[in-house]
């Protein structure tokens, strides 16, 4: 109540019940003095319908209580949420690329249409045309096609081919030079085999070089039979035939006594022997028994250039 007024329940007389009144109606005349009466009234509704409007009414009428609820899903950390957003466009447009947009344009056409293009008969709608055609072949195939073997044939495709024959290519040529004893300075071994029963006195060419220069490492003789008892024979000499040669065992080592039974004569160093040369045998005094005599002549030696070789 207002500063001064007391409560009727404390007066004791009629004259002190009016001066309560007189003083509460001043003080409620203070509070509403101001107030435009016209207009706060409302009782005919004349401010209302000054400013009413179909805009108004037909917003009021959109705003249902869904529709409030939309407003409240609001309640979030939008900044938040477009960043989430430029991400997922970022992706999107990191994966969609040209390829796949050209995936996408091979969808415009008439699905409709397409369908309605089959013929009835392969319609299938009594299976009439799968059960004519259906084999047991054919179901092991579909069996078969996994998913892993369809990778497989993913593999095939020509972006993959060139690189994938590249690499067959470069294993099958590292191979072949493994394989291959003639490829340029690897070590090859050449195996001469004669029988010098009854062989004469003189000059025999035993062995060549072919296609390719190559180099002499060692020469190794292995004399089965006990030579060194023949009458007239008195040695051997293996050596090139060039005009200067060069000499592998000589007349003083070839000598029949040091031609005993099993006996071996070796020689190691290099020497060049050229296309069209050869390694010669010579036999002196007189021709060797006769009786088998079998004598191995074992090489090493590599090309000079690939593809060079002994025989």
């Amino acid at each position: 109540m207002g500063e001064g007024v007391k409560n009727p329940a404390d007066v004791g007389d009629i004259e002190v019940a009016l001066d309560f009144l007189v003083a509460y109606a001043i003080f409620i005349y203070g509070e509403v003095a101001g107030l435009d009466g016209d207009a706060m009234r409302g009782t005919d509704d004349a401010a209302l319908a000054s400013v009413w409007t179909a805009a108004l009414a037909t917003a009021l009428a959109n705003y249902t209580a869904v529709r409030a609820g939309y407003l409240d899903e609001l309640d979030f950390d939008l900044q938040a949420a477009l960043g989430v957003i430029a991400a997922y466009v970022d992706e999107l447009e990191t994966r969609l690329t040209a390829v796949r947009a050209g995936y996408l344009d091979q969808l415009d056409f008439n699905l409709q249409e397409a369908i309605a293009a089959v013929l009835a008969a392969e319609r299938g709608t009594d299976n009439a045309t799968l059960r004519a055609t259906w084999t047991d072949a054919m179901a092991v195939a579909l069996a078969n096609y996994t998913a892993v073997r369809a990778d497989y044939l993913d593999e095939l495709a020509a972006a993959n081919l060139p690189a994938d024959i590249t690499n067959v290519k470069a294993v099958v040529d590292a191979n072949a030079l493994l394989v291959d004893t003639r490829v340029m300075g690897r070590a090859q071994i050449a195996v001469h085999n004669d029988d010098l029963d009854s062989i004469a006195a003189g000059t025999y060419s035993l062995v060549t070089a072919v296609d390719q220069d190559v180099i002499i490492e060692s020469l190794v003789a292995y004399c089965k039979r006990d030579l060194s008892g023949d009458a007239g024979f008195t040695g051997l000499s293996v050596q090139t035939d060039d005009t200067t040669n060069q000499v592998f065992i000589s007349q003083a080592d070839g000598v029949k006594a040091n031609l005993t039974a099993e006996s071996q004569l070796a020689w190691t160093g290099a020497i060049l022997l050229k296309v069209g040369s050869y390694i010669d045998l010579s036999i002196y005094g007189g021709a060797v028994a006769n009786a088998e005599s079998l004598w191995d002549l074992v090489i090493t030696y590599r090309a000079v250039v690939s593809g060079g070789y002994i025989a």
